[in-house]
Protein backbone atom coordinates (compact mmCIF):
# COMPACT_ATOMS: atom_id res chain seq x y z
CA UNK A 1 0.00 0.00 0.00
CA UNK A 2 0.98 3.29 -0.97
CA UNK A 3 -0.01 6.22 1.07
CA UNK A 4 -0.62 9.71 0.38
CA UNK A 5 1.44 12.41 1.63
CA UNK A 6 1.01 16.05 3.15
CA UNK A 7 3.74 18.32 4.37
CA UNK A 8 3.27 21.57 6.08
CA UNK A 9 5.92 23.89 5.70
CA UNK A 10 5.97 27.26 8.11
CA UNK A 11 6.90 31.29 7.34
CA UNK A 12 9.14 30.64 10.42
CA UNK A 13 10.41 28.27 13.38
CA UNK A 14 6.97 29.25 15.34
CA UNK A 15 3.64 29.37 13.96
CA UNK A 16 2.66 26.09 15.27
CA UNK A 17 3.77 23.44 12.59
CA UNK A 18 4.10 20.74 15.29
CA UNK A 19 0.46 21.73 16.84
CA UNK A 20 -1.23 21.48 13.44
CA UNK A 21 0.80 18.22 12.61
CA UNK A 22 -0.79 16.64 15.73
CA UNK A 23 -4.45 17.94 15.02
CA UNK A 24 -4.23 16.44 11.46
CA UNK A 25 -3.06 13.47 12.74
CA UNK A 26 -5.90 13.14 15.17
CA UNK A 27 -8.56 14.22 12.84
CA UNK A 28 -7.57 11.58 10.25
CA UNK A 29 -7.42 8.59 13.07
CA UNK A 30 -10.96 9.75 13.88
CA UNK A 31 -12.01 9.55 10.34
CA UNK A 32 -10.79 5.86 10.08
CA UNK A 33 -8.01 6.39 8.22
CA UNK A 34 -4.34 5.03 9.77
CA UNK A 35 -2.10 7.79 9.85
CA UNK A 36 1.71 8.89 10.85
CA UNK A 37 3.69 12.24 11.21
CA UNK A 38 7.34 12.55 10.04
CA UNK A 39 9.53 14.99 10.15
CA UNK A 40 13.35 14.43 8.12
CA UNK A 41 15.09 16.60 10.64
CA UNK A 42 14.63 17.87 13.88
CA UNK A 43 16.76 19.63 16.34
CA UNK A 44 16.20 19.58 19.58
CA UNK A 45 17.90 17.94 23.28
CA UNK A 46 14.23 17.73 24.33
CA UNK A 47 14.41 13.78 23.15
CA UNK A 48 11.41 11.25 23.36
CA UNK A 49 12.60 7.43 23.52
CA UNK A 50 10.67 5.08 21.44
CA UNK A 51 9.27 1.44 22.94
CA UNK A 52 11.34 -0.40 20.28
CA UNK A 53 14.36 1.54 20.99
CA UNK A 54 15.94 4.77 20.00
CA UNK A 55 15.12 8.49 20.54
CA UNK A 56 13.25 11.09 18.18
CA UNK A 57 12.33 14.04 18.63
CA UNK A 58 9.52 15.17 21.51
CA UNK A 59 7.11 16.44 19.24
CA UNK A 60 6.90 13.53 16.64
CA UNK A 61 6.19 11.56 19.92
CA UNK A 62 3.25 13.62 20.81
CA UNK A 63 2.41 13.84 16.75
CA UNK A 64 2.23 9.61 17.33
CA UNK A 65 0.07 9.84 20.38
CA UNK A 66 -2.49 12.12 17.92
CA UNK A 67 -1.98 9.46 15.40
CA UNK A 68 -2.87 6.30 18.25
CA UNK A 69 0.41 4.70 17.37
CA UNK A 70 3.67 4.25 19.27
CA UNK A 71 6.65 6.57 18.79
CA UNK A 72 9.01 5.19 16.06
CA UNK A 73 12.54 6.07 14.76
CA UNK A 74 11.01 6.29 11.21
CA UNK A 75 9.05 9.49 12.27
CA UNK A 76 12.03 11.42 12.82
CA UNK A 77 15.57 9.46 10.89
CA UNK A 78 17.36 12.84 11.54
CA UNK A 79 17.92 14.15 15.20
CA UNK A 80 20.43 16.97 15.91
CA UNK A 81 20.76 17.51 19.99
CA UNK A 82 23.09 20.76 20.39
CA UNK A 83 25.85 20.45 22.41
CA UNK A 84 27.79 23.66 22.19
CA UNK A 85 26.76 26.59 20.10
CA UNK A 86 28.40 25.12 17.24
CA UNK A 87 28.63 20.84 17.58
CA UNK A 88 25.65 19.00 17.92
CA UNK A 89 24.98 14.98 18.50
CA UNK A 90 23.85 13.29 15.50
CA UNK A 91 21.54 10.84 15.52
CA UNK A 92 20.14 9.17 12.67
CA UNK A 93 17.22 6.20 12.91
CA UNK A 94 16.95 6.56 16.39
CA UNK A 95 20.77 6.08 17.38
CA UNK A 96 23.59 8.29 18.07
CA UNK A 97 26.52 8.79 15.81
CA UNK A 98 28.92 11.36 16.77
CA UNK A 99 29.14 14.94 17.30
CA UNK A 100 29.52 17.20 14.09
CA UNK A 101 30.62 20.67 13.87
CA UNK A 102 27.73 22.88 12.24
CA UNK A 103 29.89 23.87 9.14
CA UNK A 104 30.82 19.85 8.18
CA UNK A 105 27.01 19.19 8.63
CA UNK A 106 26.33 21.91 6.43
CA UNK A 107 28.24 20.51 4.05
CA UNK A 108 27.54 16.98 4.15
CA UNK A 109 23.94 16.64 5.61
CA UNK A 110 22.32 15.81 1.33
CA UNK A 111 24.25 12.62 2.34
CA UNK A 112 21.63 11.71 5.02
CA UNK A 113 18.94 11.84 2.54
CA UNK A 114 19.09 8.39 1.61
CA UNK A 115 18.50 7.65 5.75
CA UNK A 116 15.35 9.94 5.33
CA UNK A 117 13.67 8.25 2.46
CA UNK A 118 14.45 4.76 4.09
CA UNK A 119 12.20 5.88 6.66
CA UNK A 120 10.06 7.61 4.43
CA UNK A 121 9.21 4.95 2.31
CA UNK A 122 8.61 2.49 5.20
CA UNK A 123 5.65 4.40 6.87
CA UNK A 124 4.39 5.24 3.28
CA UNK A 125 3.99 1.59 2.74
CA UNK A 126 2.39 1.09 5.91
CA UNK A 127 -0.17 3.70 6.52
CA UNK A 128 -3.00 5.10 4.23
CA UNK A 129 -1.64 8.89 5.49
CA UNK A 130 1.56 10.78 6.06
CA UNK A 131 1.70 14.17 7.92
CA UNK A 132 5.26 15.80 7.08
CA UNK A 133 6.29 18.33 9.40
CA UNK A 134 9.08 20.63 8.10
CA UNK A 135 12.03 22.98 10.30
CA UNK A 136 11.64 26.15 11.07
CA UNK A 137 11.26 28.18 7.38
CA UNK A 138 12.35 27.05 3.99
CA UNK A 139 12.92 30.83 3.47
CA UNK A 140 15.65 30.54 6.02
CA UNK A 141 19.22 30.93 4.56
CA UNK A 142 20.99 27.85 6.95
CA UNK A 143 17.89 25.44 5.50
CA UNK A 144 18.65 26.22 2.19
CA UNK A 145 21.76 24.45 0.42
CA UNK A 146 21.77 20.76 0.94
CA UNK A 147 18.48 20.88 2.31
CA UNK A 148 16.80 17.52 3.61
CA UNK A 149 14.31 19.07 5.57
CA UNK A 150 11.98 21.54 3.53
CA UNK A 151 11.73 21.97 0.02
CA UNK A 152 14.70 19.61 -0.76
CA UNK A 153 12.88 16.81 0.48
CA UNK A 154 9.51 17.51 -1.14
CA UNK A 155 11.20 17.47 -4.24
CA UNK A 156 12.87 14.56 -3.72
CA UNK A 157 9.41 12.87 -1.92
CA UNK A 158 6.86 14.04 -4.66
CA UNK A 159 4.55 15.64 -1.94
CA UNK A 160 2.61 18.60 -1.52
CA UNK A 161 3.44 21.41 0.57
CA UNK A 162 0.99 23.32 2.52
CA UNK A 163 2.47 26.73 3.75
CA UNK A 164 1.49 27.10 7.34
CA UNK A 165 1.60 31.06 8.57
CA UNK A 166 0.80 32.73 11.76
CA UNK A 167 -1.40 35.66 11.17
CA UNK A 168 -0.68 39.12 12.12
CA UNK A 169 1.47 41.89 11.23
CA UNK A 170 1.02 40.76 7.56
CA UNK A 171 -2.66 40.43 7.47
CA UNK A 172 -2.76 43.83 9.75
CA UNK A 173 -0.53 45.81 6.88
CA UNK A 174 -2.36 44.18 3.73
CA UNK A 175 -5.84 45.16 5.36
CA UNK A 176 -4.71 48.79 5.57
CA UNK A 177 -5.33 48.59 9.60
CA UNK A 178 -1.16 49.80 10.36
CA UNK A 179 -1.33 52.92 7.40
CA UNK A 180 -4.64 53.80 9.15
CA UNK A 181 -3.04 53.62 12.60
CA UNK A 182 0.26 55.81 11.05
CA UNK A 183 -2.14 58.82 9.42
CA UNK A 184 -4.35 58.56 12.93
CA UNK A 185 -1.45 59.09 15.13
CA UNK A 186 0.42 61.81 12.98
CA UNK A 187 -2.69 63.68 11.89
CA UNK A 188 -3.77 63.80 15.60
CA UNK A 189 -0.36 65.48 16.72
CA UNK A 190 -0.58 68.70 18.43
CA UNK A 191 1.36 71.00 15.46
CA UNK A 192 4.40 71.13 18.48
CA UNK A 193 5.14 67.64 18.25
CA UNK A 194 4.02 66.49 15.09
CA UNK A 195 7.74 66.13 13.95
CA UNK A 196 8.26 63.73 16.67
CA UNK A 197 4.98 61.95 15.70
CA UNK A 198 6.35 61.88 12.31
CA UNK A 199 9.98 60.26 13.48
CA UNK A 200 8.57 58.21 15.60
CA UNK A 201 5.54 56.73 13.89
CA UNK A 202 8.43 55.86 11.09
CA UNK A 203 10.53 54.01 13.45
CA UNK A 204 7.69 51.85 14.43
CA UNK A 205 6.88 51.67 10.81
CA UNK A 206 9.23 49.06 10.50
CA UNK A 207 7.16 46.30 12.08
CA UNK A 208 5.33 46.38 8.90
CA UNK A 209 7.98 46.08 6.48
CA UNK A 210 7.98 49.04 3.84
CA UNK A 211 4.71 50.61 5.24
CA UNK A 212 6.46 53.36 6.20
CA UNK A 213 8.02 54.29 2.86
CA UNK A 214 4.67 54.26 1.52
CA UNK A 215 2.37 56.22 3.36
CA UNK A 216 4.10 58.21 6.36
CA UNK A 217 7.30 59.91 3.76
CA UNK A 218 4.33 61.59 1.63
CA UNK A 219 2.05 61.85 4.44
CA UNK A 220 4.90 63.84 6.23
CA UNK A 221 5.10 66.51 3.27
CA UNK A 222 1.41 66.99 3.36
CA UNK A 223 1.32 67.95 6.88
CA UNK A 224 3.65 70.08 6.69
CA UNK A 225 2.63 71.23 3.74
CA UNK A 226 -0.47 72.16 5.29
CA UNK A 227 0.98 73.53 8.07
CA UNK A 228 3.09 76.18 5.80
CA UNK A 229 6.01 74.22 6.84
CA UNK A 230 8.72 73.31 3.93
CA UNK A 231 7.35 69.71 2.89
CA UNK A 232 10.62 68.73 2.16
CA UNK A 233 11.53 69.01 5.87
CA UNK A 234 8.37 66.80 6.54
CA UNK A 235 9.41 63.96 4.23
CA UNK A 236 12.95 64.05 5.44
CA UNK A 237 12.07 63.90 9.06
CA UNK A 238 9.69 61.09 7.69
CA UNK A 239 12.53 59.26 6.41
CA UNK A 240 14.86 59.54 8.66
CA UNK A 241 12.34 57.90 10.75
CA UNK A 242 11.77 55.31 8.71
CA UNK A 243 15.32 54.58 7.88
CA UNK A 244 16.17 54.58 11.63
CA UNK A 245 14.06 52.01 11.93
CA UNK A 246 15.88 49.60 10.08
CA UNK A 247 18.28 49.63 13.08
CA UNK A 248 15.60 50.55 16.10
CA UNK A 249 12.56 49.75 17.23
CA UNK A 250 10.48 48.60 19.63
CA UNK A 251 9.77 45.07 18.39
CA UNK A 252 11.59 42.63 16.08
CA UNK A 253 10.15 43.59 12.64
CA UNK A 254 10.47 41.71 9.17
CA UNK A 255 13.42 42.37 8.00
CA UNK A 256 15.66 41.23 11.13
CA UNK A 257 15.53 37.46 10.62
CA UNK A 258 16.53 38.27 7.31
CA UNK A 259 19.67 40.53 8.10
CA UNK A 260 20.59 38.00 10.93
CA UNK A 261 21.09 35.27 7.87
CA UNK A 262 23.17 37.53 5.82
CA UNK A 263 25.26 38.39 8.60
CA UNK A 264 26.06 35.24 9.70
CA UNK A 265 26.52 34.41 6.11
CA UNK A 266 29.60 37.07 5.77
CA UNK A 267 30.84 36.28 9.36
CA UNK A 268 31.35 33.10 8.53
CA UNK A 269 33.96 34.37 6.13
CA UNK A 270 36.15 35.27 8.71
CA UNK A 271 34.84 32.45 11.39
CA UNK A 272 32.90 29.35 10.00
CA UNK A 273 31.37 28.47 13.26
CA UNK A 274 29.72 32.22 14.21
CA UNK A 275 26.18 32.14 14.34
CA UNK A 276 23.74 35.62 13.94
CA UNK A 277 20.51 35.26 16.06
CA UNK A 278 17.75 37.72 15.04
CA UNK A 279 17.70 38.73 18.35
CA UNK A 280 21.06 40.01 18.18
CA UNK A 281 21.23 43.35 18.73
CA UNK A 282 17.18 43.92 19.71
CA UNK A 283 18.67 45.44 23.36
CA UNK A 284 20.73 48.00 20.91
CA UNK A 285 17.41 48.56 18.74
CA UNK A 286 15.12 49.72 21.50
CA UNK A 287 17.72 52.23 23.69
CA UNK A 288 18.53 53.78 19.68
CA UNK A 289 14.17 53.88 19.05
CA UNK A 290 13.99 56.66 21.58
CA UNK A 291 17.55 57.82 20.83
CA UNK A 292 16.64 58.30 16.82
CA UNK A 293 13.57 59.92 18.04
CA UNK A 294 15.24 63.08 19.72
CA UNK A 295 18.19 63.18 16.93
CA UNK A 296 15.54 63.04 14.37
CA UNK A 297 13.44 65.43 15.66
CA UNK A 298 16.31 67.73 16.92
CA UNK A 299 17.90 67.62 13.23
CA UNK A 300 14.93 68.23 11.37
CA UNK A 301 13.63 71.62 13.56
CA UNK A 302 17.20 72.90 13.87
CA UNK A 303 19.14 71.83 10.83
CA UNK A 304 17.18 70.89 8.15
CA UNK A 305 14.36 73.00 7.80
CA UNK A 306 16.44 76.03 8.57
CA UNK A 307 18.65 75.64 5.41
CA UNK A 308 15.18 74.89 3.07
CA UNK A 309 14.26 78.47 4.30
CA UNK A 310 10.95 79.30 4.27
CA UNK A 311 8.40 77.88 1.90
CA UNK A 312 6.54 79.66 -0.68
CA UNK A 313 3.38 77.79 -1.48
CA UNK A 314 2.28 79.96 -4.39
CA UNK A 315 5.21 78.09 -6.13
CA UNK A 316 4.04 74.58 -5.35
CA UNK A 317 1.80 72.65 -7.88
CA UNK A 318 -1.58 72.19 -5.96
CA UNK A 319 -2.15 69.30 -8.17
CA UNK A 320 0.78 67.17 -6.86
CA UNK A 321 -0.71 66.91 -3.50
CA UNK A 322 -2.67 64.39 -2.49
CA UNK A 323 -5.56 65.68 -0.64
CA UNK A 324 -7.01 62.16 0.65
CA UNK A 325 -4.23 61.93 2.62
CA UNK A 326 -4.40 64.70 4.93
CA UNK A 327 -8.43 64.53 4.84
CA UNK A 328 -9.43 62.47 8.22
CA UNK A 329 -9.57 59.20 8.86
CA UNK A 330 -12.88 57.54 6.70
CA UNK A 331 -15.82 55.92 8.40
CA UNK A 332 -14.30 52.53 7.18
CA UNK A 333 -10.61 53.50 8.39
CA UNK A 334 -12.84 54.51 11.50
CA UNK A 335 -14.62 51.08 12.34
CA UNK A 336 -11.52 48.89 11.56
CA UNK A 337 -9.17 50.70 14.24
CA UNK A 338 -12.31 50.39 16.27
CA UNK A 339 -13.01 46.40 16.01
CA UNK A 340 -9.03 46.48 16.51
CA UNK A 341 -9.33 48.32 19.44
CA UNK A 342 -12.07 46.64 21.06
CA UNK A 343 -10.45 42.73 20.09
CA UNK A 344 -7.31 44.10 21.65
CA UNK A 345 -9.51 45.36 24.57
CA UNK A 346 -11.34 41.74 24.98
CA UNK A 347 -8.42 40.86 27.11
CA UNK A 348 -9.60 43.34 29.62
CA UNK A 349 -13.04 42.27 29.13
CA UNK A 350 -12.36 38.44 29.58
CA UNK A 351 -10.43 40.12 33.00
CA UNK A 352 -13.40 41.95 34.45
CA UNK A 353 -15.92 38.38 33.70
CA UNK A 354 -13.22 37.07 35.67
CA UNK A 355 -13.83 39.83 38.47
CA UNK A 356 -17.29 39.75 37.87
CA UNK A 357 -18.09 36.24 38.42
CA UNK A 358 -14.81 35.28 40.90
CA UNK A 359 -14.98 38.36 42.42
CA UNK A 360 -12.04 41.08 42.72
CA UNK A 361 -10.03 38.11 44.84
CA UNK A 362 -9.33 36.74 41.89
CA UNK A 363 -7.65 39.48 40.07
CA UNK A 364 -5.94 40.30 43.38
CA UNK A 365 -4.72 36.37 43.36
CA UNK A 366 -3.55 36.37 40.22
CA UNK A 367 -1.51 39.80 40.65
CA UNK A 368 -0.24 37.70 44.27
CA UNK A 369 0.28 34.85 41.86
CA UNK A 370 2.57 36.95 39.63
CA UNK A 371 4.51 38.72 42.92
CA UNK A 372 5.12 35.57 44.32
CA UNK A 373 6.60 33.98 41.01
CA UNK A 374 9.09 37.26 40.88
CA UNK A 375 9.88 37.01 43.88
CA UNK A 376 10.85 33.06 44.58
CA UNK A 377 12.55 33.18 41.22
CA UNK A 378 14.83 36.39 42.56
CA UNK A 379 15.37 34.10 45.84
CA UNK A 380 16.81 31.28 43.25
CA UNK A 381 18.86 33.40 41.72
CA UNK A 382 20.05 34.95 44.53
CA UNK A 383 20.31 32.85 47.39
CA UNK A 384 20.80 29.90 45.83
CA UNK A 385 22.77 30.30 42.95
CA UNK A 386 25.17 33.22 44.70
CA UNK A 387 25.28 31.04 47.68
CA UNK A 388 27.04 28.27 45.04
CA UNK A 389 29.08 30.29 43.29
CA UNK A 390 30.13 32.31 46.36
CA UNK A 391 30.87 29.26 49.06
CA UNK A 392 31.39 26.17 46.55
CA UNK A 393 32.59 27.54 43.34
CA UNK A 394 34.34 30.23 45.69
CA UNK A 395 34.12 32.81 42.69
CA UNK A 396 33.19 36.61 43.46
CA UNK A 397 29.78 36.26 42.77
CA UNK A 398 29.69 39.82 41.05
CA UNK A 399 31.49 38.63 38.55
CA UNK A 400 29.38 35.49 37.65
CA UNK A 401 26.52 37.71 37.28
CA UNK A 402 28.03 39.99 35.16
CA UNK A 403 29.31 37.37 33.01
CA UNK A 404 25.99 36.13 32.28
CA UNK A 405 23.72 38.88 31.97
CA UNK A 406 23.62 38.51 28.18
CA UNK A 407 22.19 34.94 28.80
CA UNK A 408 19.61 36.34 31.29
CA UNK A 409 18.82 39.20 28.79
CA UNK A 410 17.66 36.90 26.04
CA UNK A 411 15.82 34.30 28.00
CA UNK A 412 13.78 36.80 29.93
CA UNK A 413 12.72 38.25 26.09
CA UNK A 414 12.48 34.71 24.42
CA UNK A 415 11.25 32.55 27.24
CA UNK A 416 12.69 29.74 26.07
CA UNK A 417 15.97 27.50 27.40
CA UNK A 418 16.57 26.54 23.91
CA UNK A 419 16.61 29.13 22.25
CA UNK A 420 19.06 31.22 24.63
CA UNK A 421 20.95 27.65 24.92
CA UNK A 422 24.04 28.91 22.44
CA UNK A 423 24.23 32.24 24.07
CA UNK A 424 24.42 30.81 27.41
CA UNK A 425 26.97 28.75 26.56
CA UNK A 426 28.91 31.27 24.81
CA UNK A 427 29.00 33.66 27.95
CA UNK A 428 29.79 30.24 29.89
CA UNK A 429 32.90 29.62 28.35
CA UNK A 430 34.09 33.02 26.81
CA UNK A 431 32.93 34.95 29.87
CA UNK A 432 33.15 32.60 32.80
CA UNK A 433 35.69 30.51 31.62
CA UNK A 434 34.41 27.18 31.43
CA UNK A 435 36.05 24.64 29.41
CA UNK A 436 34.29 23.46 26.09
CA UNK A 437 33.57 19.64 27.51
CA UNK A 438 31.95 21.26 30.91
CA UNK A 439 30.14 23.54 29.33
CA UNK A 440 28.51 21.25 26.44
CA UNK A 441 27.41 18.50 28.67
CA UNK A 442 26.34 20.35 31.83
CA UNK A 443 24.27 23.53 29.94
CA UNK A 444 22.86 21.22 27.06
CA UNK A 445 21.75 18.71 29.90
CA UNK A 446 20.16 21.79 31.94
CA UNK A 447 18.10 22.82 29.62
CA UNK A 448 16.46 19.74 29.42
CA UNK A 449 16.02 19.13 32.71
CA UNK A 450 16.91 21.96 35.05
CA UNK A 451 13.60 23.40 35.65
CA UNK A 452 13.69 25.34 39.17
CA UNK A 453 11.71 28.16 38.13
CA UNK A 454 8.93 25.89 36.26
CA UNK A 455 8.72 23.47 39.17
CA UNK A 456 7.87 26.52 41.68
CA UNK A 457 5.46 28.08 39.18
CA UNK A 458 3.96 24.49 38.35
CA UNK A 459 3.32 24.57 42.65
CA UNK A 460 2.60 27.96 42.72
CA UNK A 461 -0.07 27.73 40.25
CA UNK A 462 -1.93 24.16 41.84
CA UNK A 463 -1.97 26.40 45.00
CA UNK A 464 -3.91 29.45 43.68
CA UNK A 465 -5.87 27.23 41.63
CA UNK A 466 -6.93 25.88 44.95
CA UNK A 467 -6.79 29.21 46.53
CA UNK A 468 -10.19 30.31 44.05
CA UNK A 469 -11.81 26.96 43.88
CA UNK A 470 -11.98 26.71 47.59
CA UNK A 471 -10.07 23.13 47.54
CA UNK A 472 -8.72 22.28 51.04
CA UNK A 473 -5.22 20.47 50.57
CA UNK A 474 -3.68 18.43 53.49
CA UNK A 475 0.07 17.80 53.87
CA UNK A 476 -0.22 14.90 51.79
CA UNK A 477 -1.63 16.80 49.16
CA UNK A 478 1.38 19.37 49.62
CA UNK A 479 3.64 16.70 50.05
CA UNK A 480 2.83 15.21 46.42
CA UNK A 481 2.75 18.77 44.78
CA UNK A 482 6.17 19.12 45.55
CA UNK A 483 6.72 15.82 44.50
CA UNK A 484 4.91 16.23 40.86
CA UNK A 485 5.74 20.40 40.17
CA UNK A 486 9.69 18.75 39.99
CA UNK A 487 9.17 15.85 38.02
CA UNK A 488 6.70 17.79 35.37
CA UNK A 489 9.29 20.32 35.30
CA UNK A 490 11.49 18.18 34.51
CA UNK A 491 9.59 16.57 31.43
CA UNK A 492 8.67 19.98 30.21
CA UNK A 493 9.92 21.46 26.96
CA UNK A 494 12.39 24.21 27.10
CA UNK A 495 10.18 26.33 25.04
CA UNK A 496 7.56 29.03 26.06
CA UNK A 497 4.34 27.54 27.70
CA UNK A 498 5.44 24.43 28.30
CA UNK A 499 4.50 24.39 32.05
CA UNK A 500 0.29 24.87 31.08
CA UNK A 501 0.60 21.33 29.63
CA UNK A 502 2.08 20.34 32.79
CA UNK A 503 -0.59 21.54 35.35
CA UNK A 504 -3.08 18.75 34.18
CA UNK A 505 -0.82 16.36 35.22
CA UNK A 506 -0.49 18.53 39.14
CA UNK A 507 -3.93 19.76 39.06
CA UNK A 508 -5.68 16.55 38.70
CA UNK A 509 -3.55 14.68 41.35
CA UNK A 510 -4.53 16.98 44.12
CA UNK A 511 -8.58 17.82 43.08
CA UNK A 512 -7.54 21.44 41.75
CA UNK A 513 -10.03 22.18 38.81
CA UNK A 514 -8.08 22.35 35.00
CA UNK A 515 -10.47 25.15 34.54
CA UNK A 516 -7.28 27.18 36.91
CA UNK A 517 -5.48 26.74 33.72
CA UNK A 518 -7.80 29.25 31.86
CA UNK A 519 -6.76 31.91 34.25
CA UNK A 520 -3.50 31.32 34.40
CA UNK A 521 -2.60 31.58 30.54
CA UNK A 522 -3.77 35.47 30.86
CA UNK A 523 -0.48 35.77 32.99
CA UNK A 524 1.56 32.62 31.94
CA UNK A 525 3.88 34.92 29.58
CA UNK A 526 4.68 37.27 31.94
CA UNK A 527 5.49 34.07 34.45
CA UNK A 528 7.05 32.27 31.70
CA UNK A 529 10.10 35.26 31.39
CA UNK A 530 10.63 35.02 34.75
CA UNK A 531 11.29 31.16 35.60
CA UNK A 532 13.01 30.75 32.04
CA UNK A 533 15.42 33.15 33.37
CA UNK A 534 15.97 31.03 36.54
CA UNK A 535 16.73 27.81 34.82
CA UNK A 536 19.27 29.74 32.42
CA UNK A 537 21.21 31.06 35.50
CA UNK A 538 20.87 27.53 37.47
CA UNK A 539 22.12 25.81 34.18
CA UNK A 540 25.57 28.43 34.48
CA UNK A 541 25.69 28.19 37.75
CA UNK A 542 26.24 25.00 38.02
CA UNK A 543 28.45 24.64 34.78
CA UNK A 544 30.42 26.89 36.61
CA UNK A 545 30.90 24.89 39.94
CA UNK A 546 31.53 21.52 38.53
CA UNK A 547 34.51 23.73 36.25
CA UNK A 548 35.53 24.52 39.43
CA UNK A 549 35.39 21.16 41.01
CA UNK A 550 37.01 19.69 38.00
CA UNK A 551 39.98 22.12 37.38
CA UNK A 552 38.93 22.56 34.21
CA UNK A 553 38.23 26.77 34.47
CA UNK A 554 39.67 29.93 33.47
CA UNK A 555 39.58 32.81 36.27
CA UNK A 556 41.20 35.09 34.31
CA UNK A 557 38.04 35.16 31.86
CA UNK A 558 35.59 35.18 34.46
CA UNK A 559 37.43 38.43 35.56
CA UNK A 560 37.86 39.55 32.38
CA UNK A 561 34.39 38.67 30.94
CA UNK A 562 35.49 40.43 27.69
CA UNK A 563 32.25 38.87 25.55
CA UNK A 564 30.57 41.28 27.89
Amino acid sequence: MTARALMLQGTGSDVGKSVLTAALCRIARRRGLSVAPFKPQNMSNNAAACPTGGEIGRAQALQARAAGLDPHVDMNPVLLKPQTDCTAQLVVHGKATHAMEAADYMANRDQLMGAVMESFGRLTNAYDLVIVEGAGSPAEVNLRRGDIANMGFAEAAAVGVVLVAMLGVGVAEKSGLLSAAVRSLVLGAPPKLVTVAIVFAGIISNTASEVGYVVLIPLGGAIYYALGRHPLAGMAAAFAGVSGGYSANLLIGTIDPLLAGITEEAAQLIDPDYTVLATANWYFMVASTFLITAIGSLVSIYIVEPQLGKFDASKADPEILDEGMMQPLQSEEKKGLRWAGIAMLGVFALMAWVAGTLGLDALVSLAKLVGLNYLGCLLIIALIYGSMIKFLARLPVRDFFRGIVDAMAVSYSTASSNATLPVTLRCAERNLGVSNSVASFVISLGATINMNGTAMYLGLATLFGAQIFGVDLSMGDYFLISILATLGAVGAAGIPGAGLIMMALVFGAVGVPLETIAFVAGVDRIMDMMRTTTNVSGDAAVATTVAVMTGEIDTREMISADDV
